[in-house]
């Protein structure tokens, strides 16, 4: 596990990536290296998530998750601020919502700022997240956008957050990540050969949305078969 005090004593400005990360993918680390370069970010702590609230429960472990997002993390070699990984949502009250994740890391850390890292997709149901004014006014958000969007999303904006926090939501150009854990989910269940296998054959889609590390350990823990 990530040594978060001694990673965030180094900086003063970090992202918070939340999701299930079931699996991570490269799609999670592209999102997450693109916003934190654009925002000029010190880093960017990635929270699986332990019990979301508006999901039901993963049937991959909390541990698994978190393993496989250390090991993306660790995998991804680039030479920009580090990604590192927190399991601090199994330490808060369950379901765990951003605005307590947050909260938790301002109070551990009362000299970093933090940002709360976000696809586009998200912003669109921002004004159904709890405590969506709290969480604005403690942090943050950076949401990644293609450009042709930016338009509308500044109108979700608009049209969901009060005027006095609009400015702490910043849009940044990001890469189209059209990659989802679900269907990584389906495509290892249902063929037949293991995702190591298919990291053997150059330019195929599981060798190209997650790295060989994760793949090494979705093999060799069995996971998403016969789900």
């Amino acid at each position: 596990m990530s040594d978060l005090k001694t990673y965030l004593s180094q900086g003063t400005h970090w992202g918070v990536f939340g999701g299930g990360f079931d699996p991570p993918h490269t799609g999670h680390i592209a999102l997450a290296k693109s916003l934190r370069d654009s925002a000029n970010l010190d880093g960017v702590v990635f929270v699986p998530s332990f019990r979301p609230p508006h999901k039901s429960q993963s049937k991959t472990s909390f541990t698994d998750r978190v393993a496989m997002c250390e090991l993306a993390c660790d995998s991804d070699g680039d030479n920009g601020s580090p990604l590192i990984v927190s399991d601090v949502e199994s330490k808060l009250k369950t379901p765990n919502y951003t605005v307590e994740v947050i909260e938790y890391f301002q109070q551990s850390f009362p000299n970093v700022r933090f940002s709360v890292l976000i696809g586009a997709d998200n912003l669109e149901i921002l004004g159904s997240w709890y405590r969506i004014e709290d969480l604005l006014r403690l942090a943050g958000l950076i949401v990644g956008s293609r450009p042709q969007y930016e338009q509308k999303l500044k109108s979700d904006i608009v049209n969901t957050i009060p005027e006095e926090l609009r400015n702490k939501i910043q849009i940044v150009q990001s890469p189209l990540i059209d990659i989802s854990s679900s269907t990584l989910r389906e495509l290892m269940r249902d063929e037949s050969q293991t995702p190591l296998e298919r990291h053997s054959e150059s330019h195929d889609e599981i060798h190209s949305e997650v790295h060989l590390k994760v793949a090494q350990y979705i093999q060799d823990h069995k996971l998403y078969k016969n789900r």
